[in-house]
C-alpha cells in the first residue's frame, strides 16, 4: 500500500461569493481538490450537517434558501484534503 498524498491547499484559496450571501453564492475552490469523490459539506453554529453534495467543478453554484440567516460553515473534504471556510446567509 502507498499512501496517498496530501493536496497543500490554503483555506484563503477556497472562495465564496457574494459573502454574505442571499439567495445564492458561487464556491471557488483549487481544480487539485474537485472531483473524484469530494464533497461539500455545510454545517450549522451546533456542527450539524444542514447540506450536503459532491463537488464536482471547480466552480459550483449553490442555493441558500433552505438556509435560515446566520452563520455556517462550508467543509470541502476528500481523502487527502480537508478545508473550510465561513459563509454568512442573509435572511429575507
Amino acid at each position: 500500500n502507498t499512501p496517498s498524498s496530501v493536496i497543500k491547499v490554503s483555506d484563503s484559496e477556497i472562495g465564496i461569493s457574494p459573502n454574505p450571501s442571499k439567495g445564492s453564492f458561487t464556491l471557488t475552490v483549487p481544480a487539485a481538490i474537485s472531483g473524484t469523490n469530494t464533497q461539500i459539506e455545510i454545517l450549522n453554529t451546533l456542527g450539524a450537517i444542514v447540506y450536503k453534495q459532491a463537488l464536482t467543478h471547480s466552480e459550483t453554484t449553490l442555493l441558500t434558501d433552505m438556509l435560515a440567516a446566520g452563520t455556517y460553515v462550508v467543509k470541502i473534504k476528500n481523502a487527502n484534503y480537508v478545508g473550510s471556510v465561513k459563509l454568512m446567509v442573509m435572511g429575507e
